[in-house]
């Protein structure tokens, strides 16, 4: 009985370690799962600052696009008036240093006549100048162009479009109108020396 009893106290014995180890076990492993879960919580909550914070500045990005474009020289908001004069007088300033013995004449705001003239001894040029930023030049401009230049003393004349092409014209056009010549020239920006 005493061996029993020594044998029976040795296996209670072991098995309150083993209770302890498990107890330990549980603890140790549920600390783990606590780590991992609140470093998971952590984590995802770093990704939605960090998302948020990506479309904050991707929101104030934008809404500085627009209002650069609101206010740009560019934009379509802006008058038609003011896009054709940029390009008049950008033209303008290339023909004044691309050709110094001619006088280079605004007559824009006259009507009838043009943008531009070009006047060198005995001959009168008469320039039109679009500047369309969204659409190719409509044919009603190009018929107005050749009216102008029948209804004028004009030796010839240049029809061009700075940023779009010409309806059912291609580009370096030449045609006479009452036997005077006119070219047609498209995406003239691009290439300042083809006028």
């Amino acid at each position: 009985y005493e061996s029993l009893l020594l044998t029976a106290q040795e296996h209670s014995l072991e098995f309150q370690n083993e209770i302890e180890r498990l107890k330990k076990e549980k603890w140790e492993l549920s600390d783990k799962i606590r780590k991992e879960s609140d470093d998971k919580i952590e984590r995802i909550r770093e990704n939605t600052r960090v998302y948020q914070e990506k479309r904050e500045e991707e929101y104030k990005n934008t809404m500085m696009d627009m209002a650069e474009k609101m206010n740009n020289a560019d934009d379509k908001c802006k008058v038609a008036s003011n896009k054709g004069k940029e390009g008049e007088t950008t033209v303008k300033q290339f023909l004044v240093m691309s050709l110094p013995k001619s006088d280079i004449i605004d007559v824009a705001q006259q009507g009838g006549a043009g943008d531009l003239i070009i006047r060198d001894a005995s001959k009168n040029v008469m320039v039109e100048v679009k500047n369309y930023d969204s659409c190719n030049v409509k044919t009603s401009e190009v018929n107005k162009f050749k009216k102008d230049i029948k209804n004028n003393k004009f030796t010839g004349g240049i029809f061009l479009s700075m940023k779009r092409g010409i309806c059912n014209i291609d580009n370096w056009t030449m045609e006479t109108i009452d036997g005077r010549p006119v070219i047609f020239l498209t995406y003239a920006a691009k290439n300042m020396e083809n006028i």
